[in-house]
């Protein structure tokens, strides 16, 4: 018993230091390769406690090693989200409940996933196929409980190639999150004698993943004739916060978006200034009269509504300093914009340093808006990363406009793996995304998903361009997560021999 005790420790090591590393595959390091590793060993270590065992003792077991893995994955993956309560001393002491606390969460609610590893466990490649399931099953659960955080998915490691990236168009991240995971046992499945064909056939994924996107992209793209600045001021947080610095902060902005006279739209990030512009008539005056031109802007602010409510939004205000429309964001991040189920949190002192802040309201319409330069999709902040909720409707926007303030993380992981997912929507969808970011990353993307411009993470500058026009609608922005279905409804006819053997007579 002691024995097996330490066996297991050992095994729990093993496993979380292998979760841990595979954060490298994603930005900013896009070390792929390293998964040929890492999965393998998580492999092995399943495959040696779930050997023989029967259903309910293979899922404790598949659940418990998976979720170490899973919880080294996403306890130095999503470390960068801690930096957020640098700036509210109040707040100090939920940095370590975001350090241990989220990660666990997110184990937690990834672990209905581990039921399809031990459902489709089996001989042969059947277990490989079963870890890649359980591995997508858990992102999509996660993707769409308590509102949802599909952030570094396996399949976002496929950012290190704009090539690779492609079959995005048609499968979706979470669909290349079964070929990466696929990609990534080619090790395992080489080792073993039986296994050894599909090895070959697992490593060519990558191959033959970078030779369709040589394919499909263009040498060129088509742009249209409305032109637009990109603006990034790179103002930190304290001195955006800092009620001195307004006037200074104004000032940049200005110098920023000046010297373009008559651009069709500029774009500023979100909250670009301390204060309600929707109630400040003269500071919006004060800014569209040093804006040479006719020029729009379209930048992000606080607001209120007609209920004295405070929403996260963004206006377009005209050259004669008049708002056109606004929107208000409608994905708001829990703990940070909102609090959820504060009715029962507010009943625990201890937990009233969070339940006293009233947050934003939700905004209603996910609704495109007309700008200067074409229908768009505005998305604030981290509404980019969902998907499933970029386009509601039958109608099809120009453009994805994402303005965002990724100054609350400093300069770790989190800006660069949210640029990323800027790219992800405009392969999967077949549109230009414009990113306008207050301390970084913004950037101008293709509709393949390439940057064409960019200002790097912590500088300061614009991004004056031609609209980039979009192509084609993409396989994925027709059906979704349709292919997600079919691969699991093909796993069930490939092995329901297997399965039934189990399931239905008791044994393999």
């Amino acid at each position: 018993m002691k024995s097996k005790t330490i066996m297991f420790l050992f095994f729990g090591v093993i496993v979380f230091s292998s979760g841990s590393l595979s954060v490298l595959s994603q930005s900013p390091w896009n070390i792929i390769l390293i998964l040929l590793l890492t999965f393998p060993i998580f492999f092995y270590v399943l495959n040696y406690v779930v050997s023989q065992e029967s259903f309910f003792n293979r899922l404790l077991n598949i659940s418990l090693f998976g979720s170490i893995f899973l919880y080294g994955y996403f306890f130095f993956g999503l470390s960068w989200v801690s930096s957020a309560f640098n700036y509210r001393a109040e707040l100090e002491g939920l940095k370590s409940l975001s350090i241990f606390g989220l990660p666990f969460l997110l184990t937690l609610v990834s672990l209905p996933g581990w039921l399809f590893t031990a459902f489709f466990w089996g001989p042969g490649l059947q277990k490989y196929i079963a870890v890649a399931l359980g591995i997508v099953a858990g992102e999509y659960i996660r993707g769409a409980l308590f509102t949802g955080f599909p952030w570094i998915l396996f399949g976002h490691s496929l950012s290190f190639d704009d090539r690779a990236m492609q079959i995005i168009s048609a499968i979706g991240a979470q669909g290349a999150s079964f070929l990466i995971v696929l990609f990534a046992l080619t090790p395992a499945l080489l080792l073993r004698k039986k296994t050894f064909i599909y090895g070959l056939m697992s490593g060519m994924i990558m191959p033959c993943l970078i030779a369709y996107g040589f394919l499909k992209i263009p040498d060129e793209l088509n742009f249209s004739k409305k032109d637009f600045l990109l603006v990034q001021p790179n103002i930190s947080q304290d001195v955006k916060m800092n009620d001195n610095s307004f006037s200074s902060s104004v000032d940049r902005f200005i110098t920023l978006s000046s010297g373009y006279p008559n651009v069709d739209l500029i774009i500023w990030p979100e909250s670009a200034l301390p204060i309600l512009l929707e109630d400040s008539d003269k500071t919006r005056k004060d800014i569209m009269d040093s804006i040479d031109g006719d020029s729009k802007l379209l930048a992000g602010s606080i607001r209120v509504d007609q209920n004295g409510s405070y929403t996260n939004s963004a206006l377009l205000i005209d050259d004669n300093s008049n708002i056109n429309l606004t929107y208000d964001k409608i994905h708001l991040v829990p703990f940070g914009e909102y609090l959820p189920f504060s009715n029962f949190i507010n009943n625990f002192k201890f937990l009233e340093i969070i339940s006293s802040d009233n947050g934003f309201k939700k905004g209603q319409s996910p609704e495109f808006i007309k700008t200067p330069i074409g229908l768009a999709r505005l998305l604030i902040c981290y509404e980019i990363i969902f998907s499933k909720e970029i386009i509601l409707s039958s109608e099809r926007p120009d453009v994805l406009i994402n303005i965002t303030n990724d100054a609350w993380f400093d300069n770790f992981s989190g800006p660069y793996q949210h640029f990323d997912n800027a790219r992800f929507r405009a392969i999967e969808y077949g549109l230009p995304v414009l990113r306008s970011a207050n301390t970084g990353i913004s950037g101008v993307i293709g509709p393949y998903g390439r940057v064409l411009e960019k200002i790097n993470l912590g500088g300061a500058g614009v991004i004056y361009s031609f609209l980039p026009q979009k192509i084609e609608k993409t396989f994925f922005s027709k059906f979704g997560d349709f292919t997600l279905l079919i691969l699991f409804i093909l796993c069930i006819l490939s092995f329901r021999k297997n399965l039934m053997r189990e399931y239905f007579y008791g044994k393999k």
